[in-house]
């Protein structure tokens, strides 16, 4: 398994290279590569996934999972980073983020492991192969998606008070192309999410009245998926009914990702 991870790992970092150059040289040629490269890394990614979910064994009544320093949950959270990156590229053309969740997943997948960065984040518990921690995985992956065009969006915000007026009207298109971009891609994450902790309540509501204050704790990753809601509703309530765009917007994205992060950080330091 190491091998084959190792391989989308190093496919990976290939595809944030090309794309890097893509960019600065704009070639157009070049980006088509990237794309297909793009492909065929999610594709290698998947295959890898499946085979480390037929390698599990079966122990004592339970499905054990080999020892690697890659826990379940980081390779699926990478895995549908990727798919939602290809999602976006594919509908709304999104393409400059793609450096960013190819360099993020060959990051998780080689440096972080040997660091013993990424344990204290991730963990191998197998329930993260359930059907409403994907989607959880799936909402939080737009979420993250939407980072970098939160940051190319402050960029030009930036650069908009310094740039001459015949290129004005150019920067604004773009300031608005990317209020568009994050919008697009938390209307994604609000109904994954949804059908994620109602699934989530339908079982809770099976096994309610034996749940201990134990029981709950497992289920912080449930809490931060509808803490995770609750922006996403926040940042739509208040741009479909009260008229927010832009720089407010972007300000409600960023509080609640440092939030949701700081909250995680200290949920694992605690538990860990």
């Amino acid at each position: 398994m190491n091998i084959l991870f190792s391989i989308v790992a190093i496919t990976y970092w290939l595809l944030s290279i090309t794309r890097i150059f893509a960019h600065h040289l704009g070639n157009t040629d070049l980006m088509k590569a990237s794309l297909w490269i793009e492909r065929f890394a999610l594709f290698l990614f998947t295959t890898s996934i499946i085979f480390y979910v037929l390698d599990m064994k079966f122990e004592n009544g339970v499905y054990v999972v080999n020892v690697d320093s890659r826990p379940i949950s980081l390779l699926l959270f990478t895995w549908s980073l990727n798919g939602v990156q290809l999602f976006m590229e594919i509908s709304y053309a999104l393409r400059f983020t793609t450096i960013f969740t190819s360099i993020v997943t060959a990051l998780f997948l080689t440096l972080f492991p040997r660091l013993n960065i990424v344990p204290s984040l991730f963990t191998n518990d197998l329930e993260w192969l359930s059907f409403h921690r994907i989607f959880f995985l799936l909402g939080y992956s737009f979420c993250l998606v939407a980072l970098p065009v939160v940051i190319r969006f402050l960029w030009f915000k930036h650069k908009e008070k310094s740039i001459p007026a015949e290129q004005l009207a150019e920067t604004e298109r773009e300031i608005w192309r990317l209020d568009r971009m994050v919008y697009r891609a938390i209307l994604c994450a609000l109904p994954l999410l949804t059908i994620g902790l109602l699934v989530e309540l339908l079982i809770t509501a099976e096994n309610g009245p034996g749940l201990t204050y134990i029981d709950w704790q497992k289920k912080s990753e449930s809490l931060l998926a509808l803490a995770t809601w609750s922006i996403c509703g926040l940042y739509l309530h208040t741009r479909l009914f009260f008229g927010w765009q832009k720089t407010r917007l972007i300000l409600i994205y960023l509080c609640g990702f440092g939030i949701l992060f700081i909250s995680h950080i200290i949920h694992t330091a605690r538990h860990s």
